[in-house]
């Protein structure tokens, strides 16, 4: 039986299924991204993209998952701030940002 495993913006899990069967395993990737050049689209729209049959361990892949991961908590770490500055006797946190989105961390 074959098994397939896609996380997002990671392939850390696919990696260890991976070492587990690699006779048996079909890993993937699920980017996360933006549509914004649609005709007629009238805001951004969140895309996943599943991409099958990948190596897990392939360098360029990595990077441009770390690279990806990297400008994600810079935006999240820029929202924050803009946050604090609009009300700034609240102080919230990257921490408190991850309780209601965890993907802010991973």
């Amino acid at each position: 039986m074959l098994s397939a495993l896609t996380d997002h913006d990671t392939v850390e899990g696919a990696k260890e299924l991976v070492k587990l069967n690699p006779e048996n395993v079909c890993a993937g990737v699920e980017i996360s991204t933006i549509a914004i050049n649609f005709p007629k689209q009238p805001k951004p729209l969140p895309v996943h993209l599943l991409v099958y049959g990948i190596d897990p361990f392939d360098k360029k892949l990595n990077e441009f998952l770390d690279y990806k991961r990297d400008l994600k908590l810079e935006s999240a770490k820029k929202t924050i701030e803009r946050i604090n500055n609009e009300f700034p006797e609240y102080n919230f946190t990257l921490e408190e940002a991850a309780k209601c989105h965890p993907m802010i961390l991973k």
